[in-house]
């Protein structure tokens, strides 16, 4: 569909949060303590080792971005395309799904 404007791309380059990362540590600790709070014997140190794991890998993926499937920046398109850089060197196209909240007229408004 062409659209009688075009907008100049808009570039993202996300930054690391050090909110992000107090957010992570906070939710896995507190699942952490459910965990130990809950009577599952046996199961505990697996679930507590799972735990662990899901927070190492969120930190090293969405904060210092050291994976090579991170996100290094985003770069939309006036025809609705987005292009994402990896850290593994890559560029990919993709296209947001009509049902997400943001959506092309709220993109459009926000520019």
């Amino acid at each position: 569909m062409a659209f009688p404007y075009n907008n100049p791309p808009l570039l993202i380059r996300p930054r690391r949060s050090w909110r992000l990362t107090l957010f992570i540590a906070l939710a896995h600790a507190l699942a952490a303590v459910v965990i130990l709070i809950l009577p599952i014997g046996f199961y505990r140190i697996p679930a507590i080792l799972l735990i662990v794991l899901g927070a190492v890998h969120a930190v090293m993926t969405h904060v210092l971005r050291l994976v090579p499937w991170s996100v290094l920046c985003a770069l939309w398109q006036s025809d609705g395309i987005w292009r994402l850089s990896l850290t593994s060197g890559a560029d990919i196209e993709v296209q947001l799904s009509p049902a997400t909240f943001v959506s092309l007229p709220l993109v459009r408004a926000s520019v």
